[in-house]
């Protein structure tokens, strides 16, 4: 299970709204109970940039992954980026620095080195391997399906085709950049980035 959580209780209401925290930390509390594996997807914005060791101290807690990402643009639909985006300089610094507790203490950050190091050069175009359209899609629920998760060009649908068709008319190649932490690091896996592997492997 995949819950979203960017900070402390202040924080987590400006990103996701009033109250979430709460029902995240309930949530947690049940999952611990009951036995449901967990990871924490946590986007880096301007609000939270300076108290990361907060959510890794939650996912100490609560033996559950964290995984990080930048606040781009597409996280956040319509609304202003300039709101959310954190400072180039105090980013990479918060890069640097989960790179630094990655090397201590890997089983609580989800992410891989490698895929930290891509994501340390956001906001700068980063090119990376991508497998969408080719070993993975979206189908959203009305048959529509998509590269992936984060684009919306050259979709065809399920439902007017059959699966194996729709997949086979899906636009070819990748994105200019990517910075969906689980999306490079499943671009990074099928790579066979040894980073990312080793790091999967001692995940599970």
């Amino acid at each position: 299970l995949t819950i979203s959580l960017d900070g402390p209780d202040e924080i987590n209401a400006i990103t996701r709204g009033k109250n979430t925290h709460k029902q995240v930390m309930d949530a947690l509390e049940i999952c611990c109970r009951e036995g449901v594996r967990v990871c924490l997807s946590t986007v880096i914005s301007k609000q939270n940039v300076k108290c990361l060791g907060a959510i890794i101290n939650v996912a100490n807690k609560y033996n559950c992954k964290v995984l990080f990402q930048p606040a781009a643009s597409y996280k956040f639909g319509l609304r202003d980026e300039k709101m959310f985006g954190p400072d180039f300089l105090e980013y990479r610094q918060a890069i640097d620095n989960l790179i630094i507790l990655k090397r201590k203490q890997s089983k609580l950050i989800f992410n891989s080195l490698s895929g930290l190091e891509h994501l340390k050069k956001w906001p700068e175009p980063a090119l990376i391997n991508c497998a969408a359209s080719k070993l993975h899609c979206r189908i959203d629920c009305n048959g529509d399906m998509f590269p992936c998760s984060r684009r919306y060009d050259g979709s065809s649908n399920c439902i007017d085709n059959t699966v194996e068709r729709a997949f086979n008319l899906l636009k070819k190649g990748g994105c200019r950049e990517c910075w969906c932490a689980s999306l490079i690091e499943f671009n990074l896996l099928t790579s066979f980035n040894i980073s990312s592997i080793v790091n999967m492997l001692g995940l599970f």
